[in-house]
């Protein structure tokens, strides 16, 4: 199994499934674990956030809302990377490279592919907006990654954790 993670919520989840092993393409914003470094970077940001200010910034950000995008997707890397599955959302396009983007990018690669026995990617899109639809999404992405018992692990460690933290709260008030 071949992963490229397009948001970095998703690869705290492959990170959760204890399978780094299997990413090989990433987003220039995911930076932890610390092993992900290493691997190759496939999206930039339009955004020199360094170097413009907040006012600029704001002003690159508005530009969404009128077609332009805050992010590249480097669809030769990827393609030569030759993922089996792509994680990204479809939730927000200031957050990350656009769905539509990948989309794009998936149908250049099937393009190249065509003839090939290795296909073209799955796309799974991630798109919480609650705890709860975090927990769902970690079990979806262990499920679609041959990983369905890590899943259940890891959630299991995440809800002992809130209940652990909520106990310590309500100790504390």
């Amino acid at each position: 199994m071949r992963v490229v993670s397009l948001l970095p919520a998703a690869t705290d989840m492959v990170a959760a499934l204890g399978l780094l092993h299997t990413l090989v393409g990433r987003t220039h914003e995911c930076d932890w674990p610390a092993e992900v470094t290493s691997i190759p970077v496939v999206t930039a940001s339009e955004i020199d956030q360094n170097s413009l200010s907040s006012k600029e910034i704001s002003a690159v950000v508005g530009g969404v809302h009128r077609g332009s995008s805050l992010y590249t997707l480097d669809t030769q890397r990827l393609s030569e990377l030759r993922p089996d599955v792509l994680l990204t959302q479809d939730l927000c396009e200031v957050c990350a490279v656009s769905y539509e983007l990948v989309c794009d990018s998936v149908r250049v690669m099937a393009g190249q592919r065509a003839g090939e026995s290795t296909g073209t990617p799955t796309v799974i899109s991630v798109e919480p907006r609650t705890l709860s639809e975090i927990f769902q999404c970690l079990q979806r992405v262990g499920v679609e990654l041959g990983a369905q018992d890590a899943a259940v692990e890891a959630v299991r460690a995440l809800r002992d954790r809130l209940a652990r933290v909520r106990a310590e709260v309500r100790a504390k008030t």
